[in-house]
Formats: C-alpha cells, sequence, structure tokens
C-alpha cells in the first residue's frame, strides 16, 4: 500500500498543522534489522504537528477507524533504501526505550518519502536521518513463522480485546456516576448556600417550615449520593474481578500453548521411532528375501540334479525294457516267445499270478490288456507292490485288483461294489481293459471301453508308497488268455 499521485492533493504542505495520506506500515526490529510481521498494512497516516503525534486509520480521512498513533517525541527518524527496488522510499521510526515498538513505513516514490520526512522535522521528531550516498542497509529476508502461533495469537487478542471492552464500559460508566456526583454536590453547595442567606435574609415563622422541608430535600440527596458512591464501589469490585478472570484466562491460555507444544513434540518423537522401526523392519525384510532367493536357487539346482537323475531312470528303464520282456510269471503259465501273451488251460484252486517286468513309485504307469478268453474261473486286473512272488500262490488281499467276472473291487482293505462305469456281469472274450497307475497322486484308474476318448473312472485311491508298485494280474482255475498290447510311462 502506497500514497498514491492521486491523494497528493490531500497531502498537507509543509507548515500545515495537520498532514495525511496513504503508506505502507510493518513493524520493524532495529537491533536485528528486519522486517515483523506477515504483511504490510495499508493505513492512512495523518500528522499532528502541534501535538507530535503521527496517528493512522483503516479508512481515508482521519477520522474513522483509529488504530493507532505513534508519539515522534519517543522515536527517531531514520531513511532507508526499499532492497527490491533500490529506492529511497522507506521511512524507519525507532523507538528510544526498548519496550516502544519501532515500525518501517514505506512510500510509493523518493519524492514522498521527502515530503514525508520533511513534515516528520516539523512535527517534533528528534532526529532525522537522510541517505546522503553512504551504504545503505539491507534488509534481511522475512523470517517464516509458525501458521500455529499465529492463530493461537489472533484468538489470545481477540478474548483480550472482549474482555478490554467490558473494562473500558464498566470504566465509562464508573466515570458518569463520578460526575454526576460531583455534579450532585456542587449543586448541594450551592443550594445550601442560597438557603442559609435565605435563613438570614427572613426570619419570618412562615418561612422557617419551607426551609425545613427544603433541608429534608438535601439530606434526602446526600443519601442517594451515599447509595451511588455504594453502587461505585461496587462497580469497582466487578472490575477488579474482571480483571483478575482475565489474568487467569491468559494464564489457563498459557498452560494449554505448553501442553499443545508437549504433546506435539512427544509426536514428533513418536513419529521419529516407528521411522526407525520402519527401517529395521525393511533391513529384515530385505534379508528375508535375499535368503528366500538363496534358498529357491537352491531348490532350482536341487530339482535339475533330481530332474537329470529321473531321465537316467527313464533312459535306464527303458534300456531295460526294450532288452527283457514284459512281463514274467508263475511256472504253471504259458509265455509267447514276445512276451506279451499268456496262456493257461489248468484247474488250479488258487490265483496265480502275471506281473510286469518294471514298476514305478513316482509318475504315470498305463497299460492294455485284452482279454482274448475268460472261462468260468475268475480273472484279476490291477496292481501289486513290488515284493509280491510271482511263483507262489497269490492272495488278492496282495494288491488292488478289479474282477473280470463281477463288477468288484477287491484289496486288503475288503471287497466293495465298482462303479457304473465299470458295467455289470462278465466281461465278454476280446473285451480291452485299459489300466493306469499314478503314483504322484496315489491313484488307480481303469477304462473298461475302446471309446475315445477313453471314460476313465478311480477305483483306488491313497496308494502305499512303501514299494513300488508293478502292473498285475490274478488268473484263477479254468482256461484264461490275456494279451498286453501296450505297457507304457
Amino acid at each position: 500500500v502506497q500514497l498514491c499521485n492521486r491523494d497528493m492533493d490531500k497531502f498537507g504542505a509543509p507548515g500545515e498543522s495537520k498532514v495525511g495520506g496513504w503508506l505502507l506500515k510493518r513493524g520493524y526490529d532495529a537491533a536485528k534489522n528486519k522486517l515483523q510481521g506477515f504483511t504490510w498494512d495499508r493505513r492512512w497516516f495523518q500528522l499532528d504537528q502541534q501535538s507530535h503525534l503521527l496517528m493512522y486509520f483503516g479508512k481515508e480521512g482521519g477520522t474513522k477507524d483509529f488504530k493507532g498513533s505513534i508519539s515522534l517525541t519517543e522515536v527517531d527518524v531514520k531513511q532507508e533504501t526499499n532492497k527490491k527496488k533500490g529506492e529511497n522510499v522507506c521511512i524507519v521510526l525507532t523507538g528510544k526505550m526498548k519496550k516502544e515498538k519501532s515500525y518501517m513505513l514505506k512510500c510509493e516514490s523518493e519524492e514522498e518519502c521527502e515530503k514525508w520526512l520533511a513534515a516528520l522535522a516539523g512535527g517534533g521528531a528528534k532526529s532525522v536521518a537522510r541517505l546522503d550516498g553512504q551504504k545503505q542497509v539491507q534488509f534481511k529476508a522475512l523470517d517464516e513463522q509458525d501458521e500455529a502461533d499465529k492463530k493461537k495469537a489472533e484468538a489470545e487478542k481477540s478474548d483480550k480485546e472482549v474482555l478490554s471492552e467490558e473494562v473500558q464500559a464498566l470504566q465509562e460508566k464508573i466515570e458518569r456516576m463520578e460526575r454526576q456526583r460531583s455534579m450532585s454536590v456542587a449543586r448541594r453547595t450551592e443550594r445550601e448556600k442560597e438557603l442559609l442567606a435565605a435563613l438570614e435574609a427572613k426570619e419570618q415563622k412562615d418561612n422557617e417550615k419551607e426551609l425545613e422541608q427544603q433541608l429534608a430535600q438535601e439530606k434526602e440527596a446526600r443519601e442517594r449520593e451515599a447509595a451511588l458512591e455504594d453502587e461505585v464501589a461496587k462497580l469497582r469490585s466487578q472490575v477488579e474481578m474482571v480483571q483478575e478472570q482475565c489474568k487467569l484466562e491468559m494464564m489457563d491460555a498459557e498452560v494449554a500453548r505448553n501442553a499443545a507444544l508437549q504433546q506435539a513434540q512427544e509426536q514428533e518423537e513418536e513419529s521419529e521411532r516407528l521411522k526407525s522401526q520402519l527401517k529395521t523392519a525393511k533391513q529384515q525384510q530385505q534379508k528375508a528375501a535375499q535368503v528366500l532367493r538363496s534358498k529357491v536357487t537352491e531348490l532350482n539346482k536341487q530339482a535339475e540334479v533330481q530332474q537329470q537323475e529321473l531321465q537316467a531312470i527313464r533312459e535306464a528303464g527303458n534300456t531295460k525294457k526294450a532288452s527283457g520282456p514284459r512281463f514274467r510269471c508263475s511256472p504253471h503259465y504259458d509265455l509267447d516267445e514276445e512276451q506279451t501273451t499268456v496262456l493257461h488251460q489248468g484247474k488250479l484252486l488258487k490265483y496265480l499270478t502275471v506281473v510286469g517286468e518294471q514298476g514305478i513309485s513316482k509318475g504315470i504307469l498305463t497299460w492294455k490288456i485284452k482279454l482274448q478268453q475268460c472261462s468260468i474261473g475268475d480273472c484279476m486286473i490291477g496292481c501289486a507292490p513290488s515284493n509280491i512272488d510271482e511263483a507262489a500262490n497269490a492272495n488278492m488281499a496282495a494288491g488292488f485288483f478289479m474282477k473280470c467276472r463281477r463288477a468288484q473291487l477287491c484289496s486288503g482293505r475288503g471287497t466293495t461294489e465298482a462303479p457304473a462305469e465299470r458295467g455289470e456281469g462278465t466281461f465278454a472274450t476280446g473285451t480291452v481293459v485299459k489300466v493306469q497307475l499314478d503314483m504322484d497322486a496315489r491313484k488307480l484308474s481303469f477304462c473298461c471301453t475302446d471309446e475315445e476318448p477313453p471314460k476313465w473312472w478311480v477305483g483306488f485311491e491313497d496308494l502305499p508308497t512303501d514299494h513300488s508298485m508293478l502292473p498285475c494280474v490274478l488268473l484263477g482255475s479254468g482256461s484264461h488268455c490275456i494279451q498286453i498290447s501296450s505297457l507304457e510311462e
């Protein structure tokens, strides 16, 4: 806010009693050579050269919205330079006492600054220092202040203004009552003089009664005066109570402020502690991730080694299959030269065993068996553990089998009915039975038709894993002829 050119006609000429105009005002710390407050305030300044007072208002004219005044007899005036523009347009009013405030005023131009300096010199300022080519004083940057302190200061200021207005109203009331009491005393004194003069001048008895009445009225007036004095004393007591309450509220506000500062400090310490914990947790997480990556790498290497071993085992198994027979069986059976067809025409009371040469403990093994002939005697298809003796009489409890004559499943766990997918009755000559042994899932599944795709159904689950499992066929009494169409992994 500046002293604008359009306001120059309102700026008084040197020698006039009152001088006025718009200026910018801001607090100033002369000891630290820095500005105070947050913004420049635009104020209408009016200089009364007779009373040596520089008053400032919120509105133009110097009659409304009074903001404050500066006694020129208590300040030193010095011209300063606007750092941004490099112009000598600033005026510093420095208080002589420590308790007195210092201000900085800013004009729009150096010409206006010279006019104000001349007016202040004529208005009673003890000293006025101008810049005459000497080294200019540079202002420090405005210190940042805490927004929360500013709001609290404004709230405290508002509370103080309310209390100050109440105290001022009470004091004005006391002053009015004291003026009334003084006027009443003056009137009473004059009236007493008049009455005494009347008594001396008139000795007639008819006037004595009237004078006594007047004296009684004066007595009543004195009593009213005493009552007024009592009321004034009560008001003064109320003023003292309000002032004491104001002090207590200010003390409470200071205690609340200190508590808030302490709480903020504790919250800051808690935040630092949480940051430290978070940092430690991140470091631990990184270490754990590094250990996990190492374990994953090690497991991958182990998996590669196991894969290579499995491949070697498969290659060895394939070599063995190619060179050896596909089945081995009891000496009571006849096995053709290709080891794929088993023939039996005897009549035995117990089952004899035909097992595949190669078993598995992991992976999946699938094979087909064609029933070229199944007589009245029974035939069972399934798997058995590798420790079974095919040369001895076998018991169905040694493995897991599906009967070819009845829709039943037999094992050491007992005999149960087969699912509906198996079909009913004895398998006809030429029936192809597909068997799948899945040791990873520990399941034995069957497919009793040549349909494509095959319709598999699960016969047994939770197969034991203490021995590898072999393809197995149990042949009972009667004539049988079975042919292995394929045996694959």
